[in-house]
């Protein structure tokens, strides 16, 4: 028993029959030819287009980020702000406190400080910045005798009276000293010794001090002691 064939087409048929398409086809056919399409107009508009500068927030985005970075690093491990400029007033503050406590040192050792020549000179500058308050210069030895006697007082027996002028030769004002006198005999015994503040020798109205180069008469009357003295001898302290 002989199968059931389809009728075969024949070549010309096949031809002349469209071809199978999908389905999206007919919409794109259905298209007009004429009009524009927006996928062919965005190359028209990129080429057209100048190229643009990158954003400056493309430049900034390292910056913005560093915060973020340093913020999640650990604590231990996180910059502090720089500290030179606080370094800086550290040192000036440890400076002035410093300075401070030397300038207090030598105000209360000033006294001692001022009996040396060569520190009297700087603190005589400083004391006259601070309004501060020097002791007077002590140096008996410059005290220099010009002239001086010891004669019995006419018509006074055993009253001898003395005579002497003595000058500052130092390089500071002193206060007046003060005199001592010693008598002796003629063997070299000492027959009597007595010591004259500048009120016995000056009067009360006698100056406090001598200046360099200032020169002071000092005359007073004493008794002679027995045996009589034949030799005196002066000094200043």
């Amino acid at each position: 028993m002989s199968q059931h064939q389809p009728p075969r087409q024949s070549l010309a048929a096949l031809l002349r029959s469209p071809a199978p398409s999908p389905v999206a086809a007919p919409a794109a056919d259905d298209v007009p030819a004429s009009t524009p399409q927006p996928v062919q107009e965005e190359p028209a508009r990129a080429d057209t287009a100048a190229p643009q500068p990158l954003p400056d927030s493309a430049d900034n985005a390292p910056a913005a980020t560093a915060p973020a970075a340093s913020d999640a690093a650990p604590t231990f491990l996180r910059q502090g702000p720089p500290g030179p400029q606080m370094a800086r007033w550290q040192w000036l503050l440890a400076a002035g406190l410093a300075a401070l406590l030397v300038l207090q040192v030598v105000l209360a050792d000033r006294s001692r400080l001022a009996s040396d020549p060569a520190h009297r000179p700087w603190l005589e500058n400083l004391c006259g910045v601070l309004r501060c308050r020097l002791p007077t210069w002590q140096e008996p030895e410059a005290f220099n005798m010009l002239q001086r006697s010891v004669l019995p007082v006419p018509g006074q027996p055993g009253t001898l009276q003395v005579e002497a002028s003595f000058r500052n030769d130092a390089r500071w004002r002193q206060a007046l000293p003060l005199i001592e006198l010693t008598l002796s005999t003629a063997d070299g015994q000492v027959s009597g010794q007595r010591i004259f503040a500048p009120a016995e020798y000056l009067g009360s109205d006698a100056p406090a001090w001598l200046e360099p180069g200032q020169s002071a008469q000092a005359s007073f009357q004493l008794v002679e002691p027995a045996p009589a003295a034949e030799a005196f001898h002066f000094r200043f302290r």
